[in-house]
């Protein structure tokens, strides 16, 4: 084939695949010049036959896939060394003592628990998620991974043992309190 007819040609296949969306370009490209190309001239002309625009890459292409890393900052929470847990201050037992005398299986269980001896035995206002880790460090227990997730659970639909609504200020609801005076404590086999 000629230079200047296979360069009218080339214009007029521009042209046409020009009309095209640019996912399906390349596609109707290649087949116009496959098209134009008889068979027994595709061995002569691979060499000097003009390549298919170059697809741009996109950056799921070229970049290779990585694990997802968060970016979240972690919660810390900051034990109170103010907070006496011994029951001195309110000439009762001490949250180890009363813990001792429960039977809880869950995080949830020990949040309510907590909330509970807090707001009831030490007659605390303002408790916040602080309070609980220290009481969490008292004990030497461990608290949960995810601290936030656990209060969420103790006071979603599903239990509602505690009002989480204001961080500033946890609350113990009827629900709650019910639970930690008559069923979980020790020896009920409720």
């Amino acid at each position: 084939m000629e230079y200047n007819v296979l360069k009218d040609k080339m214009q007029e296949i521009s042209s046409i695949v020009s009309k095209f969306p640019e996912s399906v370009q390349e596609k109707v490209f290649d087949l116009l010049i496959s098209s134009l190309i008889k068979p027994d001239d595709k061995n002569n002309f691979k060499a000097s036959a003009p390549k298919s625009p170059a697809r741009k890459k996109t950056k799921k292409e070229s970049a290779p896939k990585s694990k997802r890393t968060s970016t979240k900052k972690k919660d810390s929470f900051t034990l109170l060394k103010d907070l006496d847990l011994t029951g001195k201050a309110v000439n009762d037992e001490s949250f180890a003592d009363f813990i001792k005398h429960k039977k809880f299986k869950s995080h949830v269980q020990f949040i309510t628990i907590s909330v509970y001896y807090l707001e009831k035995i030490m007659n605390l206002e303002n408790i916040t998620i602080d309070h609980v880790f220290t009481c969490y460090k008292n004990i030497s227990k461990r608290p949960p991974d995810n601290l936030i997730q656990a209060f969420k659970d103790a006071s979603g639909k599903r239990f509602g043992y505690i009002d989480f609504s204001n961080r500033e200020n946890i609350t113990i609801p009827h629900i709650g309190e019910t639970h930690v005076e008559n069923d979980w404590e020790i020896g009920d086999d409720k």
